[in-house]
C-alpha cells in the first residue's frame, strides 16, 4: 500500500492542480474524451478546487489519501435532481 502524506497537495500550484484532475476520470466526458479543464479557484490548504469543463463549474477536493472527491456542479440537471432528493427526504421526514 502507498504511504501517501496527508498533506500531498499542498504543495501543488494551480496548473499542477488542474492536471491532475484532468488525468482522473473527471477529466473526461460520459463518452471518455478528454476536456479541456481551466481552474477557477485553486486552494491548496483546504484541497478545493473549482474548474471550468467547457461547459459546467465543477468542484472537487483533493483527499488525503490520494484520491479526489466530486463536490458538486452547476449543471441545471444535476441541481434540479439533487432538489428533488431533498425534496424527497424531507417529505419522508414530515
Amino acid at each position: 500500500m502507498n504511504n501517501i502524506h496527508p498533506n500531498w497537495f499542498k504543495n501543488l500550484s494551480s496548473h499542477d492542480a488542474i492536471n491532475y484532475v484532468e488525468e482522473s476520470p473527471f477529466g473526461k466526458d460520459w463518452e471518455g474524451n478528454f476536456l479541456e479543464l481551466e481552474a477557477i479557484n485553486w486552494d491548496p490548504q483546504s484541497g478545493m478546487l473549482e474548474f471550468f469543463d467547457g461547459r459546467y463549474r465543477n468542484i472537487v477536493r483533493f483527499q488525503p489519501n490520494g484520491t479526489i472527491r466530486y463536490i458538486g456542479d452547476n449543471n441545471p440537471l444535476n441541481m434540479v435532481e439533487s432538489a428533488l432528493l431533498e425534496q424527497r427526504k424531507t417529505s419522508r421526514l414530515a
